[in-house]
């Protein structure tokens, strides 16, 4: 249960909002809006050097990582081979005598 003090604060609270209006915007604020969006697309312009860069960075990025791929997967294929090779001679596991 609420006490009457609280009640009293809520009530308070309540008609503070009653007079409150919307505020009115400024005249110009969509000339302002526009000549902003202009500044901004007026200094995001690329240059045909900036795009080359760019590009040549993402093309430098990708060639890496295929390099490094190809490079994992070829040191991996001998391994994989040399631990069957170590498992066959373990276990006596001949391919050419078969054993009935």
């Amino acid at each position: 249960m609420a006490t009457k003090n609280t009640k009293n604060k809520i009530e308070k609270a309540f008609q503070s909002l009653d007079g409150i209006e919307r505020s009115p915007a400024n005249p110009f604020l969509y000339g302002k809006v526009l000549n902003r969006i202009q500044t901004l697309k007026a200094d995001t312009i690329y240059t045909g050097k900036a795009v080359f860069r760019f590009a040549l960075a993402a093309a430098v990025i990708v060639v890496l990582n295929v390099a490094g791929i190809y490079k994992r997967e070829s040191e991996r294929i001998p391994r994989h081979k040399a631990t069957i090779e170590e498992f066959a001679t373990e276990y006596n596991i001949n391919q050419d005598i078969f054993n009935y």
